[in-house]
């Protein structure tokens, strides 16, 4: 896992590709769960519309850490490097992630970026992951839909979010 402002200048850098090879395009950015505060982080330029989907407003490391150390039976050290091992193979995150992650601020990230595009949050209703996400201090500007699914929207409620989406975007 690569520190937010190693994530936060990748997806800079995707967006000034895009608008290069594309000056005229109408650039929606869609982000899922973490994804949503590198987005915010990253504050990317040009873009009509953000979709952040689960989005994350607790970043206290807790419930990572003990997910990392029940679940993945993972090594874990805050000043050096952490490892576990998922289904996808060994995941390694340097301390430089979780410093970041300790002082960033999503409600203000998100605050912010509603001032460069307009930002639109889905929340699932049955959130497995984060539990229930407290939005109420964002700026009003942010427009905040609940849809039915898990963290991920899987099985049925996946079609519910692919209609949101194009709905949102088209």
């Amino acid at each position: 896992i690569r520190p937010f402002s190693v994530q936060a200048q990748m997806l800079n850098e995707e967006v000034r590709k895009a608008r290069t090879a594309n000056p005229d395009a109408v650039i929606d950015l869609i982000c899922h769960s973490q994804g949503t505060i590198v987005a915010a982080l990253a504050k990317p330029q040009g873009l009509r519309k953000v979709l952040l989907l689960s989005p994350v407003v607790d970043l206290s490391a807790e419930r990572s850490l003990a997910r990392i150390r029940d679940k993945y039976h993972g090594t874990v050290d805050l000043d050096g490097i952490t490892t576990y091992t998922t289904s996808i193979g060994t995941i390694v995150v340097p301390a430089q992630y979780w410093s970041e992650r300790k002082v960033a601020q999503p409600i203000q990230e998100y605050d912010a970026l509603a001032q460069l595009a307009e930002v639109i949050m889905v929340k699932p209703e049955q959130d497995n992951v984060l539990g229930d996400v407290d939005l109420s201090g964002l700026d009003p500007k942010i427009k905040i839909l609940t849809l039915p699914g898990d963290h991920s929207f899987n099985g049925g409620a996946r079609a519910a979010l692919l209609k949101c989406v194009r709905d949102l975007i088209l």
